[in-house]
């Protein structure tokens, strides 16, 4: 299994997980050592109740485990408040989850709305 693999296995079976993407070096195709994983996730909405860290932490957790590494950066896009980041993300990512295409679309046009 490749490391994207196994990326999309772990997110796709968070339930908190409602879309994710790689961003940064490794959506460009970069894969030196010194290259981290930038991931990005929009959470279910019930999910935002309770404390969204300590689901950042815990996506974090279980991806630096399947991809043997710490250098994994979970950003939440439910309340991201950079919108130059919201469009870099959008604009060059590779699309690992989607478990709502609707909430995609209202999210990816919010976002390059902004």
């Amino acid at each position: 299994m490749t490391a994207i693999e196994s990326i999309k296995s772990v997110l796709s079976a968070d339930a908190a997980v409602s879309l994710a993407y790689l961003f940064g070096s490794r959506a460009k195709g970069e894969t030196s050592n010194r290259a981290d994983w930038d991931i990005a996730v929009y959470l279910a909405e019930d999910r935002l109740a309770e404390n969204p860290i300590w689901d950042k932490f815990k996506i974090e957790d279980r991806l630096s485990a399947v991809l043997a590494t710490d250098a994994v950066e979970v950003v939440v896009l439910n309340r991201l408040e950079d919108p130059l980041l919201g469009f870099e993300i959008i604009a060059n990512s590779l699309l690992l989850v989607e478990k709502d295409e609707n909430l995609r679309i209202a999210f990816e046009g919010n976002a390059l709305a902004r």
